[in-house]
């Protein structure tokens, strides 16, 4: 498998970086890799609504995803 493609765990890491860090207030992210946590990491800050001071992301925090599943489904549906 002379060209097989390969999954680059800090290439992937470094793209999510790219693309958020000077486009949103925070965010946070986790990879998994074969159903294990490979990586977490968060930057920036959140607010919840009723919540007057934000306060720093992090991967672990409970949030509410909104219609972020809309892609996903119509993806899956699809394919």
């Amino acid at each position: 498998l002379k060209n097989a493609l390969v999954f680059d765990m800090d290439r992937f890491e470094q793209g999510i970086r790219n693309a958020f860090d000077s486009q949103t207030i925070g965010y946070a992210y986790a990879i998994n890799r074969h159903g294990q946590l490979a990586r977490e990491d968060a930057n920036g800050s959140s607010r919840l609504p009723g919540e007057s001071n934000p306060t720093l992301q992090d991967p672990r925090k409970r949030m509410n995803i909104a219609s972020v599943t809309k892609n996903l489904t119509a993806v899956a549906l699809l394919q």
